[in-house]
């Protein structure tokens, strides 16, 4: 479990006594603290007078906030329909039951997510692994599959760890257009495509059956999440799903929150200007030093390995070196991922150009005393 941390402002958290840097997490636009999104939090548990809805919404826990969020998640990402969630990871297990019924194989990518991996456990029906973001493998595999309109690819649109993003063109183009497609978008809504609508928005699908799976806690910076699809997935959802019919909805006052939120997020085009402007100059800022290892940066995620700091005295020095550089040290440790502990940075919208320079020099310095590389998802085959 990760210290303890009490956030100071939109670029700052409280650590042992310490104001630092934050470029952990995955509040892309440092919504969580925007005052509209807080306001309307607020205001929600003023007006109902609770907190939770004490039941699933199959039962007496409905509430027409979460039927307007729905429609507003719907239509924004361009989807017939949306079914929220209480939390992001079971926006995916909300599927089990639907391959379950629906498909007969299921293709996934073999760095994807684990809530993916395990809705499709769930459902009990074939899993096929391809290579990680390998449009090939996947087409080979598809190949020899007898009944394309009932296998289903599941894939990330953007891999968490490493911030790359699924090839979701050559994909599509290289697959079957009955081959549904399920994209797990937790990522990537709020920050790619255009507005924000998520990855692969720019595709035109045709017929293809896409349905998309996302987070409301990372760009949105609130809780829970939802499957967006076709009226016939999102009312199999609602009708056949022991997930979703069995937990409670996340409170009223988070619904609130996630459109306001929503509304932020569409209409503050100056703060996804800053955020891809961040990303540019941290690429630059990393392309351009001659001491740290090559990354390529596609979104906002990047990540270090380094075989000693699975050494708790090294790991101690690299806090040590961010802390002196203020610096909050993000070392994760993610479970399934061979290298153990790996520094995850996250670039936002409100970091400033000099934050990103100190983040730079305080990198210099740990790799100076470790030894750091690039950490791809791909290299853990």
């Amino acid at each position: 479990m990760s210290p303890a941390l009490s956030h100071i402002n939109e670029r700052l958290v409280d650590f042992e006594g310490k104001a630092l840097l934050y470029f952990g997490g995955c509040d892309y636009f440092r919504l969580s603290s925007h005052l509209e999104v807080l306001g309307r939090l607020n205001s929600s548990i003023q007006q109902t007078g609770h907190v939770s809805v004490g039941a699933s919404r199959n039962t007496t826990g409905n509430h027409k906030v979460f039927e307007t969020l729905e429609t507003e998640l719907a239509t924004f990402l361009d989807g017939e329909s949306a079914v929220l969630t209480g939390a992001g990871y079971l926006a995916n297990l909300s599927l089990a039951q639907f391959f379950r019924e629906h498909a007969s194989h299921l293709i996934i990518d073999s760095m994807a997510h684990s809530s993916l991996k395990d809705a499709a456990r769930l459902s009990g029906i074939p899993i096929h692994s391809y290579q990680h973001r390998n449009a090939k493998a996947a087409s080979e595999i598809c190949n020899t599959l007898k009944v394309p309109s009932r296998c289903f690819l599941l894939t990330d649109g953007v891999f968490g760890l490493d911030g790359t993003v699924a090839p979701l063109s050559d994909l599509h183009t290289s697959l079957s257009e009955k081959i549904g497609f399920v994209i797990d978008d937790a990522h990537g809504f709020g920050v790619m495509g255009v507005r924000g609508k998520g990855t692969g928005s720019e595709i035109d699908w045709g017929e293809r059956n896409i349905i998309r799976t996302i987070s409301l806690a990372k760009a949105l910076g609130c809780h829970g999440g939802a499957v967006v699809g076709g009226h016939r997935v999102i009312e199999a959802v609602k009708s056949k799903s022991p997930v979703w019919s069995g937990h409670t909805p996340f409170p009223v006052g988070l619904g609130e929150a996630c459109s306001a939120g929503l509304k932020v997020l569409i209409e503050d085009q100056e703060r996804h200007q800053r955020l891809k402007d961040n990303l540019s100059v941290m690429d630059g800022l990393l392309r351009q030093s001659k001491e740290l290892p090559g990354v390529k940066l596609s979104f906002p995620v990047f990540s270090f390995a380094g075989d000693r700091m699975k050494d708790p005295d090294k790991r101690a020095e690299i806090e040590h070196t961010f802390i002196q550089h203020g610096v909050y040290p993000s070392i994760v440790r993610y479970p399934g991922i061979s290298e153990g502990f790996l520094i995850r940075l996250a670039i936002s919208s409100e970091h400033q150009p000099e934050d990103l320079n100190i983040l730079k020099m305080a990198l210099t310095e740990v790799n100076e005393a470790v030894g750091l590389r690039s950490f791809y998802l791909a290299d853990q085959h």
